[in-house]
């Protein structure tokens, strides 16, 4: 007579159900995602870097113009008399001069040696700076080639019989005008800031981690017998 504990041992031996599993579990996790980004900003920076100074040479001209450097006023001249005027000319001034009389005379424009030379003996040379004969009126232009003192000359010089029965000669009016350019060289001190522009550019790197969470699920399945005692035994319904 084979007893229950025996059978039971035989049916469990001689029977094995197939079990995948015997379990149901939930296994919570925590995957980590990072996100990288970066960027590039260019910037534009100015700063007076360098103050300097510096000494130019500078020319300019400049036109000295003279009314009236010589100056007659009108009058009476007798004859064999003369009336002058002087003045200091620079080398390269432009002169006009000009007159108007009664009747005719000599003008000249001496310089200092001519001018001795004119009053010492009443002779005059040649050429002159300037020379008008014989004229009630004249005039001309010139232009002085070395500095000195220049004279305006207006002589009643006697005729062919000198000066028997002549008559005076009235000197109605004269002008005259002087230009003179002057070179001036000046020195100018200038303070000048050089201002440099550099680019400076950024990059920046951002990483950022966004934590979450996955929920991973396990599935077992089991497999019953079609006997009861087993069914009891596997925990089958």
């Amino acid at each position: 007579m084979i007893s229950i504990a025996a059978f039971v041992v035989i049916v469990v031996s001689g029977f094995v159900p197939a079990i995948t599993a015997l379990n149901v579990q939930e296994n919570p996790y925590v995957a980590t995602e990072t996100a990288t980004s970066t960027y590039s900003a260019v910037q534009s920076t100015s700063t007076p870097s360098v103050t300097y100074t510096t000494t130019v040479m500078q020319e300019q001209s400049i036109t000295t113009e003279v009314s009236q450097p010589f100056a007659i006023g009108p009058q009476s001249l007798d004859c064999n008399y003369y009336v002058d005027s002087s003045a200091y000319l620079n080398a390269g001034t432009d002169v006009s001069v000009s007159y108007s009389a009664s009747a005719n005379l000599y003008m000249y424009v001496f310089d200092s040696a001519e001018f001795s030379a004119y009053t010492s003996s009443s002779s005059t040379t040649s050429p002159n700076v300037a020379e008008i004969d014989n004229q009630a009126t004249g005039s001309t232009s010139f232009v002085i080639s070395q500095s000195d003192t220049y004279y305006f000359v207006l002589w009643y010089k006697p005729q062919f019989f000198g000066c028997i029965n002549a008559q005076p000669i009235g000197i109605t009016s004269t002008s005259s005008s002087s230009s003179y350019v002057t070179t001036v060289n000046y020195l100018v001190t200038q303070t000048n800031t050089q201002v440099y522009y550099v680019q400076v550019t950024t990059t920046a790197t951002f990483t950022s981690t966004s934590p979450y969470t996955t929920t991973l699920t396990s599935t077992a399945t089991k497999t019953c017998s079609v006997g009861w005692l087993q069914d009891i035994l596997l925990g089958c319904p």
